[in-house]
């Protein structure tokens, strides 16, 4: 991954999010796309919540507690926006997702990817 940053002249950040994270995710994305087409909702959203928290809690707490991390300071710049509008949507839909607010959370991640490789 810091090979094709170098390449591309991209930052490693944005390799992180962009092909590191969109590959470590798709399993995730076909687990859960297999068990809502079999009508198991509960699996398909709970294996998504339940992967987000697991990374964001454990991993990244496991390892800065073992070595610490330095954080930029705009690397959060973006994701308070897209935490935001996500809550938004789930708080205003929390028993049902409709098509629509699918259709928006994917343009919604196609922004945000375009917005760090601009």
């Amino acid at each position: 991954a810091v090979n094709i940053a170098q390449r591309l002249g991209l930052s490693q950040l944005v390799i992180g999010v962009v092909i590191v994270a969109i590959g470590t995710s798709l399993p995730e994305l076909i687990t859960s796309i297999i068990a809502i087409a079999k009508k198991e909702t509960d699996i398909g959203v709970g294996n998504i919540v339940g992967s987000n928290i697991y990374n964001i809690l454990l991993i990244l707490g496991v390892s800065s507690a073992m070595v610490g991390i330095p954080v930029a300071t705009d690397v959060f710049s973006n994701y308070y926006i897209m935490i935001a509008f996500s809550l938004v949507l789930f708080i205003g839909f929390r028993k049902y997702i409709p098509r629509v607010v699918g259709i928006g959370l994917a343009i919604a991640f196609a922004v945000y990817l375009g917005s760090l490789l601009i």
